[in-house]
């Protein structure tokens, strides 16, 4: 058998199988356990959801706890292909950031006025306050930029035209991606969709690990304000205000930033899902904090069988 494929057959196919069989089985612990019916939940269901990616990621390098099969030509593969993707998402990362350094800045009394509303926000998520960057450029919607030292960039027109209950909205979401280290994890996910090109199981859970993210990121951020009405119309004037111009340049495409509404699709869902919320749906009780901590504990067991069981590797 050749070089192409034993790779194929060896690694890639049993990848694929392998990424498949683990996001069945995250399904069903979703649906089995109910990871929807409080905010404390919504976290396990990203966590969950990143299982398939790492799975499939490990039977193609040949590496699981039921053995050990690497060759010479999965490590060229794999850690070629992967040097590649990261060194040309880190060029993009760093023109853009060259890009919004280069930015026209405003530093006025709004700027002081919403640095003073982010410093409250990351205080009651014990997080560090971002640097605010108040740029005229237009950029379809705010986000974070960076790792240690993360930078939140608000465009003037949303800075024009939300009131203090919106902003402080806004705001929760985008320090709610801080918190949560989504830049980070994203970048993972991202680099495991960029290796794993051929898998499309890899690019289905990529989408839900998107999804999920904004859904966990508004939780949050709904949880700091106690104002879920006035996120969901936060939201919608957002989105109201990007249809109103035209983008000379957009930043959805570059997953490294997190980006406030998303796709058209996935913001009127993330609207209708607000608005559909249970009454005690953030409600943190003894008994929720009990099943939350079992779901915990159920969530580690199937790790545990996950890259304890190689069907197809």
């Amino acid at each position: 058998m050749d070089v192409a494929a034993s790779l194929i057959y060896n690694n890639i196919l049993p990848s694929i199988l392998s990424g498949a069989a683990a996001l069945v089985v995250v399904i069903l612990v979703m649906f089995v356990i109910d990871i929807r019916g409080s905010s404390l939940s919504t976290n396990l269901r990203f966590k969950l959801l990143e299982l398939p990616l790492i799975k499939a990621f490990l039977v193609l390098l040949g590496l699981n706890l039921a053995g050990l099969r690497v060759s010479w030509y999965t490590v060229a593969f794999v850690y070629g292909w992967g040097v590649a993707c990261f060194v040309y998402r880190w060029i993009t990362y760093e023109k853009f950031k060259t890009e919004v350094f280069h930015s026209e800045k405003l530093n006025d009394g709004r700027t002081r006025k919403i640095e003073y509303m982010i410093q409250n926000i990351a205080a009651k998520v014990d997080t560090k306050p971002p640097k605010l960057v108040l740029v005229t450029n237009y950029y379809p919607s705010p986000f974070v930029l960076g790792f240690l030292n993360p930078m939140l960039v608000l465009p003037q027109h949303l800075a024009d035209n939300l009131n203090d209950n919106e902003m402080e909205a806004l705001l929760a979401h985008e320090i709610a991606h801080m918190a949560r280290w989504d830049n980070l994890y994203i970048w993972q996910a991202v680099l495991f969709r960029d290796i794993m090109f051929f898998n499309p199981v890899v690019q289905l859970v990529y989408t839900y690990l998107l999804k999920e993210k904004e859904k966990n990121c508004d939780d949050m951020a709904i949880s700091i304000t106690g104002k879920p009405v006035q996120f969901a119309e936060m939201l919608l004037k957002v989105h109201n205000l990007m249809k109103e111009r035209t983008a000379t340049q957009t930043i959805l495409t570059n997953t490294i930033m997190q980006s406030l509404v998303g796709s058209k699709s996935l913001f009127s869902e993330r609207v209708e899902r607000i608005v559909q919320l249970p009454q005690d749906y953030f409600e943190v009780s003894r008994g929720r904090q009990l099943i939350y901590y079992i779901k915990i504990a159920i969530v580690f067991c199937v790790t545990v069988a996950l890259f304890s069981v190689n069907i197809f590797g």
